[in-house]
């Protein structure tokens, strides 16, 4: 399973909150009150969890999203269009957090390799 950063967990879920909050003007219901706020939140990370770690994930992050509030099935549509928006952008962060990760890695490796060459000589 890929990780993370703090960054990258908070655009995600950001952007999952935000498809919940537009499915809910879409579809008439308050979007208001501790309680939807905090599902919306447990919701957006149960489902960054998802998108982070499957292939093709969007859809079953989307699926767990319309079951959970108990939209209709004419919402799946909808939240896969959005998915699709949204999916280049969160990729494109996945992939180059993960290749500055990658940079900080080596250079630290780095870093410990030259300081154990100047102790040996």
């Amino acid at each position: 399973m890929k990780t993370k950063s703090i960054k990258q967990w908070r655009f995600t879920l950001i952007l999952i909150f935000s498809v919940i909050a537009v499915l809910f003007s879409i579809f008439g219901k308050k979007f208001t009150g501790i309680e939807t706020y905090a599902s919306a939140i447990g919701v957006s990370i149960l489902c960054g969890v998802v998108i982070s770690g499957i292939p093709g994930e969007g859809f079953l992050g989307e699926a767990l999203i319309v079951s959970f509030y108990g939209f209709p099935l004419e919402a799946l549509p909808i939240i896969s269009m959005l998915g699709v928006l949204v999916d280049p952008i969160a990729t494109m962060i996945n992939s180059s957090g993960d290749t500055i990760a990658a940079m900080v890695v080596n250079r630290l490796l780095q870093k410990n390799r030259d300081k154990t060459a100047i102790k040996t000589t």
